[in-house]
C-alpha cells in the first residue's frame, strides 16, 4: 500500500509536510471536522500512518493521509483526502469507498487470525480547492436513484466529511498559523489576482513563531508559494511583497526568507544559463555562481571565484551550483571546485 509521495507536484508536497505534523493535522481536525463527529474522537490518542491508497494514475489530482485514532473508545481513522487539481469529480465518492475498502483489507491484514472481525470506522474528509464550488454532495446514496424502500436496504450509504474552501471567507478561516496560512493559500493559489491577495496571507505569518518548527514551517511554506506561482517571475517582485507584509523584528523569519530567495534568485538563473548556447551558457552560470557564493558565504566564498572562472564544463558548473544551493557547508563546495 506505501508508494513514494509525488514530491514534481507542489501542492502535494505541502499537503503532506504540513499535515504529517502531527500538532498542524490535530488542529485542522479540531477546527474543521463537525462537532457531533469531533465529540466521538480522543485526539490525545493520535497517530499518523505511512500507508498511501492514491492510484499512480490520480496522483496529479489527489493526496491522501491517513490517522489512527480513537473513535467513542475503539480503534479507527481519520482518512484525509486533499484534492488538489480541480478534478471536481461526481464519482469522488465511489472512489473514497474504494480506499475506504483498501483501509479495511489493510487492517485485516495486520490481524491475528484469532482477533475477532470487527472493521474499525474510517471517517474520510475530503479538503477541496477547486476554481468552482463543489456541487456533487457528500453522500455515497446519491449516486443512486430513489428506489422503494424494498430495494433501498440494497443500497450502500455513506457519507464523507467535505471541506470546500470556496465555501469559505477568509475571515472564517480557523485554526493555528500554520492551518490558516495553508488553508489560505490552497483557498487562493489559482487566483488570477493571487498577487493582490498575498500580502494578507503573508502577514498571518507575522504570528508564526520563531522557534525551529516554526522557520521549517515558513520554508515549507516559502518553497511551496516559489514553485506554484505563475504570476510572479522575479525575485525582486517576491521580495517586495514580502517586504510590505512581513514585520522587520521578525528576524529569524526575515533570514530565512532571504536565503530562499537568493536560493530562487540562483535557480532562475542556472535555469537561464543552462537554456543559452554553451559559451554564453558558462558565463550566465558563472555570474549565477559568483552571486550564490557570495550572499551564501561572504568572504568566505570569494576565495573560489579565480578557480571557478576557469571552468569552461557547463555540467561541472551545475554540479556546483546545485551544491550551493543544497548544502550549508562551504566545504562542500569546495569539493566540487577543486577537484
Amino acid at each position: 500500500m506505501n508508494k513514494k509521495a509525488n514530491i514534481t507536484n507542489p501542492h502535494d508536497k505541502f499537503f503532506r509536510e504540513t499535515w504529517s505534523d502531527r500538532e498542524t493535522a490535530v488542529d485542522f481536525i479540531k477546527n474543521y471536522l463537525p462537532g457531533r463527529i469531533l465529540r466521538h474522537i480522543d485526539t490525545a490518542r493520535f497517530e499518523i500512518c505511512k500507508d498511501s491508497f492514491i492510484e499512480e494514475e490520480l496522483q496529479d489530482y489527489f493526496s491522501d493521509l491517513l490517522y489512527r485514532v480513537d473513535i467513542y473508545g475503539e480503534k479507527g481513522y481519520l482518512y484525509f483526502l486533499f484534492e488538489h487539481k480541480s478534478f471536481g469529480d461526481k464519482l469522488a465518492s465511489l472512489q473514497i469507498l474504494e480506499y475506504k475498502i483498501k483501509i479495511w483489507r489493510l487492517e485485516l491484514k495486520q490481524r491475528k487470525k484469532r482477533d475477532p472481525i470487527s472493521l474499525p470506522v474510517v471517517i474520510p474528509i475530503l479538503l477541496y480547492h477547486g476554481k468552482e464550488k463543489w456541487t456533487y454532495g457528500s453522500s455515497f446514496g446519491r449516486l443512486f436513484k430513489q428506489h422503494s424502500s424494498d430495494l433501498s436496504v440494497f443500497v450502500p450509504n455513506f457519507e464523507f466529511v467535505l471541506v470546500d474552501l470556496s465555501e469559505y471567507e477568509d475571515e472564517y478561516i480557523k485554526g493555528a498559523v500554520a492551518t490558516r496560512a495553508t488553508l489560505m493559500l490552497f483557498k487562493h493559489i489559482f487566483d488570477p489576482d493571487i498577487i493582490e491577495k498575498l500580502p494578507k496571507i503573508i502577514s498571518l505569518l507575522n504570528e508564526l513563531s520563531e522557534s525551529k518548527s516554526g522557520i521549517e514551517y515558513f520554508v515549507k511554506f516559502l518553497r511551496y508559494l516559489f514553485s506554484s506561482l505563475e504570476g510572479i517571475s522575479t525575485v525582486d517582485e517576491l521580495k517586495s511583497i514580502f517586504d510590505k507584509s512581513l514585520k522587520r523584528d521578525k528576524g529569524g523569519l526575515i533570514m530565512t526568507l532571504e536565503q530562499q530567495l537568493i536560493n530562487k534568485g540562483m535557480q532562475q538563473g542556472m535555469q537561464q544559463g543552462m537554456q543559452q548556447g554553451v559559451q554564453q551558457g558558462v558565463h550566465a552560470m558563472i555570474e549565477t555562481i559568483e552571486f550564490g557564493l557570495t550572499h551564501k558565504f561572504g568572504e568566505m566564498g570569494l576565495g573560489m571565484v579565480e578557480k571557478i572562472r576557469q571552468i569552461q564544463d557547463l555540467n561541472k558548473l551545475k554540479i556546483i551550483m546545485e551544491t550551493i544551493l543544497q548544502m550549508d557547508e562551504i566545504s562542500e563546495v569546495e569539493k566540487q571546485v577543486y577537484h
